[in-house]
């Protein structure tokens, strides 16, 4: 669903540079949202190139820093929307973020982001967890490498992340599974059984809310 809404937004000339977990909302039916368009940028031609240093600090791609360093003039707002979401992947995947905030320095933290990815750092023992599929953690892996290439050029199109075989030449299937499954009268897996659980309070106060309608009004103008 985020690929689906991020390339939604490229493909009508947008560019995001805020993608992060605070900015993804989920409704009861496990539908997602982004929120807070405040870096927005529309471009009229199919170039994003752009010169804003924005974003969250871990969320950054290389060539932001090599832009606020002066070592470039310029970047493509399409591929670091790109690199932003292999960040959010490995986020979701082991709970922390790729880059760890060992230091306030930003000239520093920007090193760790410029050497990349690398094998031993980032996908240890803890990346495969008690996953039995073994292959499916290989292909996650190389799906969040291809997203977080240092050198933009070689990071991954959104047409080429909707092929991998990751998604086994299924991803509308797989974009719309959460809800499908949340429609249907099918036993709910205990993940989501939490979920519904966990947020139940809230989502009392949010169905009797006078802002509800509000606010399914403005989503909907987005997706």
């Amino acid at each position: 669903q985020i690929i689906s809404m991020i390339d939604q937004l490229h493909s009508e000339g947008y560019i995001y540079r805020d993608l992060k977990m605070n900015n993804i909302i989920i409704d009861k039916k496990l539908k997602c949202y982004l929120v807070d368009f405040g870096f927005v940028k529309h471009f009229d031609s199919d170039s994003a190139m752009t010169n804003t240093v924005c974003g969250t600090l871990h969320m950054k791609a290389p060539e932001l820093f090599l832009l606020s360093q002066k070592r470039q003039n310029e970047y493509d707002g399409f591929k670091v929307d790109i690199y932003s979401i292999g960040v959010l992947m490995y986020e979701m995947y082991m709970g922390q973020p790729p880059f760890p905030y060992t230091t306030s320095n930003e000239d520093e933290y920007s090193q760790m982001i410029l050497k990349g990815l690398n094998n031993e750092t980032h996908f240890n023992q803890t990346f495969y967890g008690d996953i039995k599929n073994k292959e499916d953690c290989e292909l996650i892996k190389d799906l969040i490498i291809n997203w977080m290439k240092t050198n933009p050029e070689e990071r991954i199109t959104m047409k080429e992340m909707k092929e991998h075989k990751l998604f086994k030449g299924q991803f509308e299937k797989y974009k719309n599974m959460n809800e499908e499954l949340m429609m249907s009268g099918e036993k709910q897996c205990k993940a989501i059984a939490d979920y519904i659980n966990f947020n139940g309070e809230f989502e009392e106060d949010y169905l009797i809310s006078e802002e509800k309608k509000k606010m399914d009004d403005l989503f909907n103008q987005f997706f």
